[in-house]
């Protein structure tokens, strides 16, 4: 019997008005996979792949945009640490996007780390989120 996940993965594929095949090729799954998942119940989306999603549904189905965030889970991090380096590459490519010096956008930067912090939110998710249009 088809679980509370897949009922809502059809109902997710409904809305959006996709087929299988396409719905699987939005989360990066093949048309068998979806499949697989609205037959059997066992839906295993990970945290980028319910982002993807919930950016889809939001602007026409803001209610399953929210429902589809619970079956996502935690993708799986590097657990790199912020070295010297990455943090020069993080403030470099924010100040070339927003025509500042890397000293420049360092408080943006640190501000936009810091509410992402309070709030739990993956950094991950965010960029996800954020080159889908969420």
């Amino acid at each position: 019997m088809p679980s509370d996940s897949a009922a809502l993965l059809v109902h997710i594929q409904i809305a959006l008005g996709l087929s299988q095949k396409e719905l699987g090729a939005l989360v990066g799954r093949t048309k068998r996979t979806i499949q697989r998942w609205q037959d059997s119940g066992v839906v295993t989306l990970d945290e980028d792949q319910a982002t993807i999603l919930a950016a889809h549904l939001r602007p026409a189905r803001p209610d399953l945009a929210e429902q589809v965030l619970t079956l996502g889970r935690p993708a799986q991090t590097t657990g790199q640490l912020a070295t010297p380096e990455a943090l020069a590459a993080i403030l470099g490519a924010a100040g070339a996007a927003g025509g500042m010096s890397p000293e420049g956008a360092r408080p943006l930067v640190l501000a936009a780390f810091q509410q992402a912090a309070a709030e739990g939110v993956d950094v991950g998710a965010v960029v996800v989120a954020l080159r889908s249009g969420g």
